[in-house]
């Protein structure tokens, strides 16, 4: 190459071997100035003039410092070079980590003090992916969002290095609208028209290609939709029947031939009617003492769909419960009030599926349910003017104390008599008899912060895993004689019984006892191949011919022990994953529906008995009607006072 047609730097001469005829001069043979290098990576040439001195090792040092895109990549190298070959043949240096992009630096003879400044840009065959973090499927730009592609683009070989120098190109409905360099990570793409507008509400189909430095199309493009919509909210729209953490595969067409009390509305499962459950809604929580599903793999779609109406039913029971309840002025004068002060519960399971009936009863008359406080089985020193409302959350942020009930407050429902019926609110037809009554009990106990610690620390204590069946057994003040009405207590073989079949069924070797009976627990402890584990409670408190309910009321044993040792549990009952009880006792009826409310679905279930207690079904009136009554009430009038009165 003619020394004349190169760029040149010159510069002082300096050590031996110096022609003193010649200037010392420096020139750079390669890259070019302000050249384009396609696919191959070019190298560093430089020369030095015979001008120039030579070191007395001999050796120059050749310095090499370049930036990509702005000093968004560096890369400096630093080699020594004879100096009779930079004078006769010139020196050679490759750069190894070269990308993509436009570059400039200097290359420099650091013993001659010569710069020489260096431009150019380097394409390669790279492989790029557009990956568009925004706008997702169904995503809206909506009010006060201005709309935006957000797209991170990285070569496929190499993910994690920055694609710089090269350029996505926009193309709106078919028409290319601008072109953005250097997409990176997370390069945002606004949306704007040639005068600077944001686009209007409208929808757009979008094409982004990734262009190399030479404008040549690299990689697949990305097609998205982008839509535009400034009268409702920004986001992906939900469908309104389900849940974006709960999605359901509707494309699924297969079914199961459903019982007559089911059918398939798209997907893969049977739509039971309200009180039927299982694979086919071949069964009816209100009658069958048994309900032991396969233990068959279900698909998360599939888990799902079985649950995406019980769900909705819940949430828009919640919402009409959290409306009535907490209404924004308390005063009498806004308010219709519904008490009942005159009730003084004894036994905890009948007395919160009371509180659970009451709160129903608010619903169906659109009022405020306040309970009392009164509740001798609370009545100790920390829980002495709070009642059950001690260990859960109230049900509302009003208080009794706005409620007056004398005569002339015309907002004042207070209940005189209520048979135990349950009943649905209008609206609800469709959650069936169980999931109301079970949903309302749920929204009553929702234990305040200081139980939840005392559970978790009883989990801890005994060693409570899942999976693990909940076992509640009553004997004790249950199994007195002469009680008519109550049935007779089975052997603990029959509960065994049940124990091992569902053990076999679901492969799991723990249970949690629930019971009164130290007998009972010796019993179990002698299943050598199941893991028992219960509350350790001195059960000797039981022993007496008298209810334990009554007992505590009157004093005779330590209330607070009674009170949260069957609290705790109720709970602990709740929390497993099967059920085996006995559906006559209020206590495993509660301890059951608290474990439908918390799970979503009604969990394998087995009833040692066959009775049902009337708070979620009631029988004829016979020797059970205690636990129902056998009447209905109605809200009538009593002077300017609207009273619940039997009929």
């Amino acid at each position: 190459m003619c020394i004349a047609c190169m760029l040149l730097a010159v510069g002082s001469c300096a050590g031996a071997e110096q022609d003193p005829a010649q200037e010392c001069m420096f020139t750079v043979l390669s890259p070019e100035l302000d050249g384009v290098y396609d696919g191959q990576a070019p190298e560093f040439e430089v020369m030095i003039s015979s001008g120039c001195g030579c070191p007395d090792d001999g050796q120059h040092e050749i310095e090499i410092r370049v930036s990509r895109e702005n000093n968004k990549r560096h890369l400096n190298a630093t080699t020594y070079m004879p100096c009779h070959m930079l004078k006769t043949d010139g020196g050679v240096v490759s750069l190894v980590d070269l990308r993509d992009g436009f570059w400039e630096g200097t290359v420099a003879v650091k013993t001659l003090d010569l710069y020489h400044d260096i431009r150019f840009s380097f394409a390669t065959l790279f492989n790029p992916r557009i990956e568009v973090l925004l706008p997702l499927p169904g995503y809206v730009f909506g009010r006060n969002t201005n709309p935006v592609i957000v797209v991170h683009v990285c070569d496929v070989t190499n993910p994690a290095e920055p694609l710089l120098g090269v350029k996505v190109r926009v193309t709106v409905n078919g028409q290319v609208v601008g072109e953005t360099k250097n997409p990176g990570r997370d390069k945002y793409i606004q949306l704007r028209s040639e005068d600077g507008q944001y686009f209007p509400d409208g929808n757009y189909q979008v094409e982004l290609q990734t262009l190399d430095l030479l404008g040549r199309p690299r990689g697949e493009p990305a097609h998205l939709v982008v839509d535009i919509d400034r009268r409702v909210d920004t986001g992906v729209q939900p469908r309104a029947d389900e849940d974006l953490w709960c999605p359901v595969d509707d494309s699924v067409e297969s079914c199961p031939q459903c019982s007559a009390h089911g059918r398939c509305d798209g997907g893969s499962v049977c739509e039971c009617e309200p009180d039927w459950i299982g694979n086919l809604c071949e069964h009816n929580i209100l009658f069958h003492t048994h309900y032991l599903p396969s233990a068959g793999p279900v698909s998360a779609s599939m888990k799902c769909q079985r649950q995406r109406s019980w769900d909705a039913h819940v949430v828009a029971l919640a919402a009409e419960v959290d409306r009535l309840q907490n209404p924004v002025d308390c005063s009498s004068d806004v308010v219709s009030f519904l008490t009942d002060k005159k009730r003084h519960p004894l036994a905890l399971g009948h007395g919160l599926r009371w509180e659970a009936l009451m709160l129903g009863e608010s619903l169906r008359n659109a009022s405020t349910y306040l309970p009392g406080a009164t509740w001798a089985l609370f009545d100790y020193d920390e829980c002495r003017s709070l009642g059950l409302w001690c260990h859960f959350q109230h049900p509302s942020s009003c208080r009794a104390t706005q409620a007056r009930p004398d005569s002339d407050n015309p907002s004042q429902v207070e209940v005189v008599h209520v048979t135990r019926l349950w009943e649905l609110a209008e609206g609800f037809n469709g959650m069936g008899l169980f999931q109301w009554s079970s949903s309302l009990l749920g929204l009553v106990a929702r234990p305040r912060g200081a139980l939840q610690a005392k559970l978790q620390r009883l989990k801890s204590i005994v060693g409570f895993q899942h999976p693990i069946i909940g076992l509640h057994v009553r004997y004790g003040d249950g199994c007195l004689p002469n009680q008519m009405h109550r049935p007779s207590c089975e052997p603990i073989e029959s509960y065994i019984t049940e124990v091992r079949r569902m053990a076999d069924i679901y492969n799991v070797s723990s249970v949690y006892v629930a019971s009164d009976s130290s007998d009972v627990i010796d019993k179990l402890h002698e299943m050598s191949d199941m893991q028992v584990v219960h509350m350790p409670l001195d059960r000797t408190i039981f022993d007496s011919q008298w209810w334990i309910d009554h007992r505590a009321a009157y004093g005779l044993v330590d209330r607070k022990q009674v009170a949260e040792s069957a609290l705790l549990d109720m709970l602990m009952l709740a929390d497993c994953d099967y059920f085996i009880g006995t559906f006559s006792s209020h206590f495993s009826m509660s301890a059951f529906e608290l474990s439908a409310y918390a799970k979503g679905h009604v969990p394998p279930y087995v009833s040692v008995l066959m009775l049902t207690p009337s708070l979620l079904h009631p029988p004829p009136c016979t020797s059970a009607a205690y636990l129902v009554g056998c009447g209905r009430f109605r809200l009538t009038a009593h002077g300017n006072q609207p009273v619940l009165l039997p009929i």
